[in-house]
């Protein structure tokens, strides 16, 4: 039983690392950052 919660938690970890999960948010957010670089 340890091994499968082990495989998935090392596998879901490797899943979110992937870019086109976090990329569009931070490229939203670079967007969304003004001329002061303050945030809207």
């Amino acid at each position: 039983m340890n091994e499968l919660l082990m495989g998935s938690l090392t596998l879901s970890l490797l899943h979110a690392l992937i870019p086109s999960h976090w990329l569009p948010f931070v490229t939203i957010g670079k967007a969304n950052t003004g001329v002061s670089g303050k945030r809207c």
